[in-house]
């Protein structure tokens, strides 16, 4: 039966995220302590044998061009057992999160496909508004900047907060607290954090990790003139010879790809293709 989470079942959830995604169980436990919460997670479940579930995260306050606040769920971590897949299980769950959503009040549903293949997949379930952004790959050029004009230094929750407002586009989301505190501490686990950039005069933002043997930028915010010299002084900040970055600061609609999907109660007039969402959890 499709039901809500109930406290007890986080050694079945533990288990189920285990065998899908192959997570550590030290992981796994830092994300249910830090989000999870029952009565937002939808399971399919058989006593105490839970054998799909998905969850919706407080996801913030997504504006819109007219001015309304969406209040956002971000569905996260959809897995269903192995043997179990293919029978419509993982459907089911997931239409019921949605419904779940809106029955407690959230008026967006966002959700990241883990492959572009998956696009259809979820537009079938009522995901039919686009959400895009700007991702690269840059390597480190063989002229790096200048160490006079450019500079990297680690910050506090509060000032990236305050630093990344000034280049946020009108639809794009505001996270919640918690849910930016919970990014930031898979940043600093991966050897990163949030950082302050100054560039040519400019000050912007960044999130940055390390992922093997590249640096991954979960966002970077400058002017657009300067994005790839702040790309270049998180290289040599970090030692890595390259970098898969995401940005909001440029809006050539030629760089943006498909990046995440949106659904929402019927009857809302939505445009059709929404914001700005960089930090989802992958």
């Amino acid at each position: 039966m499709i039901r809500p989470a109930r406290p007890g079942d986080e050694a079945a959830l533990t288990h189920l995220w285990n065998v899908v995604f192959g997570d550590s169980e030290t992981n796994i436990a830092r994300f249910l302590s830090a989000l999870y919460r029952p009565e937002t997670t939808m399971v399919w479940a058989e006593g105490n044998h839970i054998r799909s579930a998905v969850y919706l995260i407080d996801g913030g306050i997504t504006s819109l061009p007219n001015g309304r606040r969406l209040p956002t769920a971000y569905t996260y971590a959809f897995a269903t057992l192995p043997e179990d897949q293919g029978q419509g299980m993982g459907t089911q769950v997931i239409r019921a999160a949605i419904s779940r959503g809106f029955e407690l009040g959230f008026c967006c549903n966002i959700v990241r496909p883990a492959e572009e293949r998956l696009f259809p997949y979820y537009t079938r379930l009522g995901y039919d508004t686009s959400l895009s952004i700007v991702q690269g790959h840059v390597a480190l050029s063989n002229r790096p900047v200048s160490t006079s004009s450019a500079c990297v230094m680690s910050t506090n929750f509060a000032t990236y907060l305050g630093l990344r407002r000034q280049y946020l586009p009108p639809t794009s989301t505001e996270y919640p607290a918690q849910y930016l505190q919970y990014v930031a501490l898979t940043a600093q686990i991966g050897n990163g954090g949030m950082y302050r950039l100054d560039i040519d005069g400019q000050t912007g933002c960044a999130v940055a990790e390390i992922r093997g043997a590249e640096l991954f930028i979960r966002e970077i915010l400058l002017p657009e003139p300067l994005l790839d010299k702040g790309i270049q002084a998180l290289l040599i900040h970090f030692g890595k010879s390259a970098a898969i970055y995401r940005t909001a600061s440029d809006i050539s609609p030629a760089r943006r790809i498909p990046f995440a999907l949106a659904a929402f109660p019927q009857g809302e007039d939505i445009p059709s293709e929404l914001g700005y969402y960089p930090f989802v959890l992958d």
